[in-house]
C-alpha cells in the first residue's frame, strides 16, 4: 500500500513481531473527554477521528484497560 504525499511528514516505526507500521506520535486516550464522570462518546469519537485524520496510528488506552475510566 503506497503512502500519500502527506504521510511522508509522519514518522513511523515497524513493529518487529507483527511488521505493523505505527506512527511515532501516539494519541493518549486515558483522558478522553468526559461528561458527568463518564466518557462523552460523541466527543471522544471526534477527537480520535481527528487524530487518525492527522495520520496518527497509535492510540494508547492504558487507563481504560486498567479500569480507572468508566465507559
Amino acid at each position: 500500500m503506497g503512502r500519500c504525499e502527506m504521510e511522508e511528514e509522519m514518522l513511523y516505526r515497524k513493529m518487529p513481531k507483527t511488521g505493523d507500521e505505527l506512527s511515532i506520535l501516539g494519541f493518549g486516550c486515558s483522558r478522553l473527554a468526559a461528561k458527568d464522570g463518564r466518557i462523552d462518546v460523541a466527543r471522544a469519537a471526534r477527537q480520535i477521528r481527528y487524530a487518525v485524520d492527522q495520520l496518527i496510528r497509535s492510540l494508547r488506552s492504558a487507563a481504560i484497560l486498567t479500569g480507572t475510566v468508566r465507559s
